[in-house]
């Protein structure tokens, strides 16, 4: 039910949007003034206040270190008083440690029977936890860091939106109260779930479990419900600068018809000019925290917690142990780190000269031909480097695959990729126009070249999260080219970032399918381009650090059996 309620509100979102930019009766941001955006944030930001305040406050928390909080005593006290039964506990006769693992056991009997009856009738009681730590983090340190960056630059994006409220007149046909308090909401929102993200991205819940699943679900669609408005209003903006820019005589003023309240701002205009760079931000922020909710979402209710300590059991958390950290392991990266040194370098120059040539007539062209040839030979390189990656880490030990999961936020995003790489060579195929500036093969083959290396990447990544290094093993296989790869994917971001700033970065595009449409399909398919190849550079570092690393209690242990081998042979 919670997945029907989220999929009801974005259907919601997506019908609303859609008929503010094709209806004649009402103006833009309509819906976003009745209060469907206001009640969006509003639940959302009660339900991430529940969590700080009742769910992670709770008693019965799953951290050890707030489990010492509990109070045997006064649950055995409270416990009589309700049930009129006697409890006392058993005590625990393992070492501390496992103790920590074990349930706590009490003795129920009636008041009138024995002691002796008490502890031959012994049953087991358990006490179940509000919430307990997941076996693996819901989303990477990196990915969390990503949250951390481009909420940054979503707080930057919606603090200008709210600031140019002030300068809307309220004669404006748009203007509402609620366009001043929806960006409020919103930034709160940002933040509190920016901070739940990074802090809590362990967290299982246990209890209240029906609340927790519609939470989650609503924290879904809403992050959902914002990449589709900003998509389509950043299409707007668009379409408005053509229209001003070419003259084009086209009837859009059922489109922008309220644009005229915003001809006379000085804030106003500085939101016009750099929320091209901004709205990515709050796109790729949206992503980050619909998986990493979902993922929460997934996780509710299993594998609950029933480890409950009290300072009188003289046990002693082990988190001690948990939390050293060691340094990261540099050995086996040098060359893969260069080589993605050097094809960064080439990616960010290519994307300097192709935008600073491509506005000039006479250089179109040589712009086009570089900035393929040199996406080109990148895909062919990571290519390679993904075949020559499967053949080394056929090294690697094969683990229990039984916690690791699909990955289906890289294939959904990678479907992305498909899609945008099946439209550009769709229209180097069918380009009859004698206008064309790249040739159709070097289209075609650019494109195919990609979707090549998209699904050589996944099934390398998907292979790689099988397996890890053998504690008796001197050299990292693979190391090298999972480093590269990271780069690469980091160069590839950097400059899909910049190209979704520009719709005729693809003219030869923008001529076979018409501005519009180009606007439609490029707006919905290059998030997604985005988004995969900063999940892959994350996937792929957390991939570097922990395939690659030698736990420190495992390292001491084949130490400690050298030992006594070595001990063994010498009598």
């Amino acid at each position: 039910m919670s997945v029907v309620y989220a999929m009801f509100l974005v259907t919601l979102c997506m019908v609303f949007t859609t008929t503010e930019l094709v209806s004649d009766q009402i103006p833009m941001n309509y819906f976003e003034s009745c209060g469907f955006y206001t009640y969006l944030y509003a639940v959302s930001n009660s339900f991430i206040l529940y969590l700080f305040t009742y769910v992670l406050r709770a008693r019965f928390s799953g951290s050890p270190g707030k489990a010492l909080d509990f109070d045997a005593e006064q649950f055995i006290q409270r416990f009589t008083a309700i049930t009129g039964l006697n409890v006392q506990e058993i005590p625990c006769e393992a070492n501390p440690e496992e103790c920590l693992e074990q349930p706590r056991r009490f003795s129920i009997r009636p008041p009138s029977a024995s002691q002796s009856q008490s502890l031959d009738q012994a049953t087991e009681f358990r006490v179940k936890l509000m919430t307990s730590q997941n076996q693996t983090s819901h989303g990477s340190l990196f990915l969390r860091l990503g949250a951390i960056v481009f909420g940054l630059g979503t707080l930057i994006y919606t603090g200008l939106e709210f600031l140019v409220f002030f300068e809307v007149p309220s004669s404006c046909p748009s203007w509402s109260v609620l366009l001043g308090i929806n960006p409020i909401l919103y930034m709160v929102f940002v933040f509190i779930q920016m901070y739940f993200v990074f802090m809590h991205a362990r967290l299982n819940i246990n209890r209240n479990k029906i609340v927790a699943k519609f939470g989650m679900m609503h924290l879904v669609a809403t992050n959902t419900c914002m990449v589709i408005r900003t998509l389509v209003k950043e299409s707007v903006k668009e379409l408005q600068y053509r229209v001003e820019s070419e003259h084009e005589k086209l009837d859009w003023s059922k489109m922008f018809r309220n644009q005229d309240c915003l001809k006379e701002q000085i804030i106003g205009d500085t939101m016009e000019n750099s929320s091209v760079y901004l709205f990515p931000f709050m796109i790729e922020y949206s992503f980050i925290g619909c998986s990493v909710v979902y993922s929460m979402w997934s996780h509710i209710g299993e594998n609950p917690d029933y480890v409950v300590l009290d300072d009188n059991s003289g046990a002693q958390p082990i988190s001690g142990q948990r939390h050293v950290r060691e340094p990261l392991d540099w050995s086996a990266s040098s060359v893969g780190l260069f080589l993605g040194l050097l094809a960064l370098v080439t990616l960010i120059i290519s994307m300097i000269l192709h935008f600073a040539l491509i506005d000039q007539h006479d250089y179109t062209t040589l712009a086009i031909t570089i900035d393929s040839s040199i996406d080109s030979v990148i895909n062919v390189c990571m290519i390679v480097g993904s075949l020559v990656g499967f053949l080394q880490i056929q090294n690697l030990v094969l683990i229990n695959s039984h916690h690791v999961q699909a990955d289906k936020i890289m294939i959904i995003t990678g479907f992305g990729i498909s899609l945008y790489n099946t439209f550009t060579s769709l229209a180097g195929l069918l380009n009859t126009s004698q206008q064309v500036l790249e040739d159709p093969a070097f289209v075609i083959t650019n494109g195919f070249l990609e979707l090549i290396q998209v699904c050589v990447q996944i099934l390398f990544i998907t292979d790689l999260r099988h397996r890890r290094i053998d504690v008796t093993q001197t050299s990292r296989p693979g190391r090298q080219v999972v480093t590269f790869l990271t780069i690469c994917n980091l160069g590839m971001w950097i400059t899909s970032n910049f190209e979704i700033q520009k719709v005729n970065s693809k003219p030869d595009q923008v001529e076979f399918y018409g501005f519009f449409p180009w606007i439609v399909i490029q707006r919905i398919t290059l998030p997604l381009c985005v988004f995969f190849r900063f999940h892959s550079c994350v996937v792929l570092a957390e991939l570097w650090k922990n395939c690659y690393r030698i736990k420190r209690e495992e390292r001491i242990s084949t130490n400690s059996t050298a030992s006594v081998i070595s001990g063994g042979s010498t009598q």
